[in-house]
């Protein structure tokens, strides 16, 4: 994993500028597919009112965990400029809306960002060429570790079988850590509806018995 302070140049966030931080992220990508240090990208997504987020980012244990599982699959990229004592600061307002600006710059897309989230992302040529949001729905700092592993081993092993002859096709290798992460959210989706419907199951089977059904 990668602190976005090493393509910004300043470790406060406060001096960003973002012709600069586009082509260096660019640049940098490649380089990893060159290097084959990655076979995809991914970047934390995540405001200062996150704050669950924040710490585990922050944590060197879960950090050196997160590298770990990404490890030459992925890499893996996050904003830790120190947190704001209050995150309506005018500079903070400005980073926020910079790094907005200049990803959506980067992807090509005008979508709004969903925050939190991991974006993953392709590189060819130094370029954008495939992009998603996984969302972070967890609200408490051990439960948001667990998630972000949970979707970073997901990505990995998605790609342990990715053969040397097979990693220029860069547009299939991501659809592999597409499709993975389309089923877990889809296993989600249908395990909250189970979780619905067997109360709504108990209180329908309840109303039946008053009734002598």
């Amino acid at each position: 994993m990668h602190a976005a302070t090493e393509l910004l140049g300043d470790e406060t966030g406060r001096e960003f500028n973002p012709f600069s931080f586009r082509q260096k992220m660019l640049e940098f990508c490649a380089k990893h597919h060159r290097q084959k240090r990655a076979l995809v990208f991914a970047f934390f997504i995540y405001d200062f009112r996150d704050a669950q987020i924040i710490k585990v980012l922050q944590d060197p244990e879960y950090w050196a965990a997160l590298d770990h599982i990404s490890g030459n699959a992925i890499t893996v990229f996050a904003c830790n400029s120190p947190t704001p004592v209050n995150p309506n600061e005018p500079w903070a307002l400005e980073l926020r809306s910079k790094f907005e600006s200049i990803l959506t710059d980067i992807l090509g897309v005008n979508a709004r960002f969903k925050s939190p989230s991991i974006l993953f992302f392709q590189v060819n040529s130094e370029e954008v060429v495939e992009s998603f949001f996984a969302a972070l729905d967890e609200k408490k700092v051990e439960e948001s570790f667990n998630e972000m592993r949970e979707i970073m081993k997901l990505a990995a092993n998605a790609l342990k079988n990715v053969t040397e002859e097979n990693r220029g096709n860069v547009r299939d290798v991501f659809y592999l850590v597409e499709q993975q992460l389309a089923q877990r959210r889809l296993v989600k989706t249908i395990s909250k509806g189970i979780q619905i419907i067997k109360p709504l199951h108990g209180v329908l089977t309840s109303v039946a018995r008053m009734f002598g059904k």
